[in-house]
């Protein structure tokens, strides 16, 4: 199991971003549906119709797209406490 936790590649290009953001979406969905330690990556290949070996050209392991979602979720949650951050500007506005 690879645990560094790091895209093999990171996509550059408009298409490579949209693919993985697709397997993005097809593994939360799973998660949802059948739980984490359900699904593996033959089933978000399935799921997208995209490759395993694609797959693994941006993700090492099920970990490391866990990892990539994780991260996505807290880039919306720092966003949303910035945002919170600009509108709470003494005590009288909490």
């Amino acid at each position: 199991m690879n645990t560094s936790n790091k895209k093999v590649r990171t996509p550059t290009q408009k298409r490579s971003k949209e693919k993985v953001a697709t397997i993005l979406k097809a593994a939360k969905e799973l998660i949802k549906k059948e739980g984490s330690t359900a699904i593996q990556i033959q089933d978000i290949a399935q799921k997208t119709n995209i490759s395993m070996g694609y797959i693994y050209q941006y993700f090492a392991s099920k970990d490391d797209i866990m990892y990539a979602i994780h991260e996505e979720y807290l880039v919306k949650i720092n966003q949303l406490f910035e945002g919170m951050e600009l509108q709470i500007n003494t005590l009288e506005d909490f």
